[in-house]
């Protein structure tokens, strides 16, 4: 696939995200006070961003294409199957979460990305895993008041 027709896919891929959340918005609560604020007013305007900054690289591309545009996206099949495992892996964590909670399953996501994807050593992969499983908690749990999901040890 040439790098033009990847960067015209993917910029109409999130033009599609950002519409489609746009649309969900609309079922939001409007404000008591009838004013723009209320519980759609970040998601709307962040789906209008969305949108946007989307559809910049796509016009760009359209009117000013690059030098290396016909150059091919993928330069072997080894970046095509990492890529492919990177998503086998977060499918695999969705699929942990209702059973292990939410934490035993992002610190294995995290400790198999560094493990297989980066080529990390085991402490430096726990490390790293540990640090991130923590920093997400106090940011969700003790900093937003948001319970992430416990699986079978609710």
């Amino acid at each position: 696939m040439k790098k033009y027709v990847a960067e015209r896919v993917f910029s109409l891929f999130l033009m599609a995200i950002a519409a489609s959340a746009y649309w969900q918005t609309l079922a939001l609560p409007q404000s008591r006070t009838g004013l723009v604020t209320g519980p759609a007013f970040f998601p709307r305007w962040l789906s209008i961003l969305l949108f946007f900054c989307s559809a910049v690289p796509l016009v760009k591309s359209v009117l000013r294409p690059s030098k290396d545009a016909e150059t091919p996206i993928v330069s072997s099949y080894w970046v095509l199957g990492k890529l492919a495992l990177f998503f086998v892996l977060v499918a695999a964590a969705l699929l942990l979460i209702p059973y292990s909670g939410w934490f035993l399953a992002q610190f294995l996501l995290v400790v198999a990305l560094e493990l297989i994807l980066e080529n990390r050593s085991w402490p430096r992969a726990l490390i790293i895993s540990g640090a991130s499983v923590c920093v997400i908690y106090l940011i969700f749990e003790m900093g937003l008041n948001i319970r992430l999901p416990r699986g079978l040890f609710e």
